[in-house]
């Protein structure tokens, strides 16, 4: 492949749009910072993304770009980025040598998470995403996308549909597909991934019409597009009350339109202060994908059907939520000191009536739907008259991590898995089960949380020198040679274990990456999957949980209907 980089004193990339000029990390050549649709402001606030014009200078490529401004004000310090409207950057890391294919090397493009409310490219850093995926000869692309009411908020209707944000990553997309050749990357052998919201993001761009066809294979990180904060009727109630507060719900959407775009970004900000934050079960996700007949132009299960089947790596944290309950990532229901240190059965009842099913989501009918789920989670289990208070409280605590990891994450990461694998999707299934015994000192519940590939493919959270283990060392490896087998061949195994895809008959097996030595699992947490997602419906009924985030209901509807 011939090269289209001159090598001065910085690599100079030349592309159909100008020169862009990086700088060399570790053998690897690095463009941070490169605009992939001209800037979302003024008149093109809300609106889908639009193309970027060419430029005669040569293009500084050095910094990454501003951050998206973030769902709350108060979010600002996830980032350490300006924040700016104008904020559609992707980053691209590609190796020095030429490639020994004359269509060049893969590619891999990550999508950050957040929630759809904060995040960015930055956070991700490039020097582990240099050392563990490029140096092995893949072409690595990060992007941003517009998060909160910029990325998601819609009338509901065809004025502003929502899912600007999800447009935002096809178009990325799109450029990629224009310009990545003259970074070496091959075109036709890309690759998307993500975490959290970024996974989800990854599995709506799998199924929609309109992004499906720009990519051989995907790998998602703990986050699924029918997870709570990936599909939800979310945007419209909250951004009915985002109009309101700031003064511009009208009855013709069109003029709501108009002056959302002419308020300034404080002015919504201060709009938003005075709507307030939503308590979920993980974060306040206010704005967030949804059907819009554009986008998604029909129901999940029929565009999952229909969409071309793409090989896909998806995973889960042991322990998903305990970094979320624990830590202050949450806003919406940190649990006090108190309450931890005399956490029992009673808490975890309130927590589970407070949070996962409140009333004002499930109504009356919730109440057959709080008592079985009581009765699984947290009467099933008998406690020893001889308990201690300490082990009560770590027995609950458990409980705590357990039900939340599994409502807010693995019910919808396993529900989406299932539909694609009955529709025939390779589907390569693990876990991950390792952990820094130093990062999770102060957690009460320990394990493989949300997130936990950061510390090990990307620079966010970085573990400290003289913390870093062998065990690390061994998950780290394992993961990023999995990860880089895929993108390169769409097989992840490794050298001394084979890894199949999910099949009919084993619909769960997966492989669990850990520290301590990987290895092949038959099931998959089975009685906890087989009562959300066989006896909850059956007990309930589809109507009332089709109403609150655990998506059984369609699960339950797509196995009847096979």
């Amino acid at each position: 492949m011939k090269t289209s980089l001159n090598i001065d004193k910085n690599p100079k990339a030349s592309t159909p749009l100008g020169f862009y000029e990086g700088f060399e990390y570790k053998d690897v050549y690095v463009y941070l910072g490169i605009r992939y649709a001209s800037p979302p402001i003024g008149e093109k606030r809300f609106e889908k993304p639009t193309v970027v014009e060419r430029h005669e200078d040569i293009y500084d490529a050095i910094h990454f770009g501003n951050a998206c401004p973030t769902a709350h004000r108060h979010e600002y310090i996830y980032t350490k980025q300006n924040i700016s409207e104008d904020c559609l950057f992707l980053n691209i890391m590609t190796p020095k040598d030429e490639p020994k294919s004359k269509d060049g090397y893969p590619v891999l493009v990550y999508i950050h998470g957040g929630g759809f409310s904060f995040g960015d490219s930055a956070y991700l850093g490039y020097k582990k995403i240099v050392e563990n995926i490029v140096s092995k000869g893949i072409v690595v692309v990060t992007i941003q996308y517009r998060l909160g009411f910029l990325g998601f908020a819609t009338t509901g209707d065809a004025i502003l549909p929502g899912n600007i944000g999800l447009w935002d990553q096809t178009y990325a997309l799109y450029f990629v597909d224009g310009i990545i050749s003259s970074f070496r990357g091959n075109r036709d052998d890309i690759t998307i991934s993500g975490t959290s919201a970024g996974s989800a993001s990854v599995g709506a761009l799998t199924i929609s019409p309109h992004s499906n066809f720009m990519f051989k294979r995907t790998i998602q990180f703990s986050g699924s597009i029918l997870n709570d904060f990936g599909l939800s009727k979310q945007s419209e109630i909250y951004s009915k009350k985002l109009f309101e507060s700031a003064g511009c719900l009208h009855k013709d959407n069109l003029e709501t339109l108009k002056c959302m775009k002419e308020k300034s970004l404080e002015e919504l900000y201060d709009a938003m202060d005075k709507v307030g934050i939503h308590s979920s079960i993980f974060t306040d996700h206010m704005f967030t994908p949804r059907i819009d007949d554009d986008f998604f132009p029909g129901r999940m299960e029929t565009l999952i059907k229909v969409a071309d089947k793409k090989p896909s790596m998806i995973g889960l944290a042991t322990k998903e939520c305990s970094v979320g309950l624990f830590n202050n990532f949450n806003r919406t229901y940190n649990l006090d000191k108190e309450t931890l240190d005399n956490f029992d059965k009673k808490a975890l009842e309130s927590f589970i009536a407070e949070i996962v099913l409140p009333y004002e989501e499930t109504g009356r009918n919730g109440g057959a739907f709080r008592h079985h789920l009581f009765n699984f989670v947290v009467d099933k289990d008998s406690i020893p008259n001889t308990a201690t208070k300490e082990e009560i409280r770590q027995h609950y605590l458990e409980k705590l991590v357990e039900v939340s990891s599994d409502i807010a994450i693995n019910v919808g990461v396993y529900h989406e898995m299932q539909i694609k694998l009955y529709n025939d999707w390779p589907i390569y299934f693990f876990t991950m089960d390792h952990y820094n015994e130093y990062m999770q000192r102060n957690l009460p519940v320990k394990g493989a949380t949300h997130v936990a590939e950061g510390s090990y493919l990307f620079d966010s959270d970085p573990i400290p020198l003289d913390k870093y283990t062998e065990e690390d060392k061994n998950f780290e490896e394992s993961l990023s040679i999995s990860v880089t087998n895929f993108v390169k061949t769409g097989n992840p195994s490794l050298q001394d274990i084979k890894w199949n895809p999910l099949t009919k008959e084993n619909p769960s097996q997966h492989l669990s990456f850990d520290g301590k030595g990987n290895k092949i699992i038959s099931e998959y947490n089975s009685e906890r999957i087989e009562f959300y997602v066989n006896e909850l419906p059956k007990k309930v009924g589809t109507g009332i949980l089709s109403k609150t985030r655990i998506p059984s209901a369609e699960m339950y509807r797509i196995h009847t209907e096979l």
